[in-house]
């Protein structure tokens, strides 16, 4: 294309020097016609050479692109020969993986069911180790609860034992079923100062063996006890009338009462008091110019009884 160009320019040039002769020159009119004539040649000639130089670099362009193309097919020939080979390497990879998990899973249950059937026996043989210890300690236990429960039935035994006889102690020391008592009273008239009281008149006597009747006037106890003293009567005198319990010689009380003749009036004398065994008891009246008690029962009442120890 360059060479072409330069005969174009040549081609102008000698034109423009033909233009530039004085018109009418016959010489140069023969001269123009022949270097016009060359001319037109050069520019065929130069035209037919670029042809041929254009169609040159296009098929030597084409003949590139070819080349260009052939490679890029070689090149994504090899690339895609490089990934199916890469795909099936990956594929036979995974085969093999899969196939290596296969047998490692494989082996892995296999070892645990290995281990499950090991854990199994020794979890059984743990199980019926335990079982029979365990029978073993439910045994001496059994054995320590029996000996535990014989001992607490000894120990409740003697604790009954001693609650017993503390009841009957506490029984003992109440008043007892049967009442140890003296009932009665005199069966006559006593007058003046100071009389005992006879006790020939008996109405109930279940005094034994705390105490008993020693005398028509003396009572003695047998044991040591706390004794009721209960005296009633009726009485007239012209001024006072008295009533005393005696123990062992002593006036342990000592009543007062006035009171008119012929005016009878009630008389009473009450107290609990000790007594120690071998000593006497009993009552005595008073009364100024009078009857100091009357004989007849409803008129005149004596009690005595033991209460308890003291």
């Amino acid at each position: 294309m360059k060479l072409v160009a330069a005969f174009a320019l040549a081609a102008v040039a000698s034109a423009q020097e033909i233009t530039s002769l004085p018109n009418g020159s016959p010489a140069v009119t023969r001269r123009q016609t022949s270097e016009l004539a060359d001319i037109d040649v050069r520019i065929a000639e130069a035209s037919a050479f670029a042809e041929r130089a254009a169609f040159n670099a296009t098929l030597e362009a084409t003949f590139a692109m070819t080349n260009t193309m052939n490679a890029m097919q070689a090149s994504m020939n090899s690339q895609m020969a490089a990934m199916q080979a890469s795909i099936s390497a990956a594929a036979v990879a995974q085969v093999s993986s899969a196939a290596a998990m296969k047998s490692t899973m494989a082996s892995r249950f296999d070892s645990l069911s290995t281990a499950v059937a090991s854990s199994l026996d020794e979890s059984s043989t743990n199980v019926a180790a335990a079982l029979s210890t365990s029978a073993a300690e439910v045994s001496t236990k059994l054995a320590a609860s029996a000996e535990d429960a014989s001992k607490m039935v000894v120990q409740s035994a003697s604790r009954m034992t001693a609650l017993n006889a503390s009841l009957i102690n506490t029984m003992n020391a109440k008043a007892p079923i049967k009442r140890h008592i003296w009932m009665g009273g005199s069966s006559r008239h006593q007058h003046s100062c100071w009389q005992d009281v006879p006790m020939d008149r008996v109405t109930h006597d279940s005094a034994r063996p705390k105490f008993y009747k020693r005398t028509n006037t003396r009572m003695r106890a047998l044991v040591s006890g706390v004794f009721r003293f209960d005296f009633f009567q009726i009485t007239t005198s012209c001024h006072w009338g008295h009533t005393s319990i005696m123990v062992d010689g002593s006036r342990v009380t000592h009543t007062h009462q006035e009171n008119r003749y012929h005016w009878w009036i009630d008389q009473h004398n009450h107290l609990d008091w000790k007594v120690p065994a071998g000593k006497d008891f009993w009552f005595q009246i008073c009364s100024r110019c009078g009857h100091t008690s009357h004989s007849h029962g409803q008129y005149q009442r004596l009690q005595f009884e033991w209460k308890g120890d003291w």
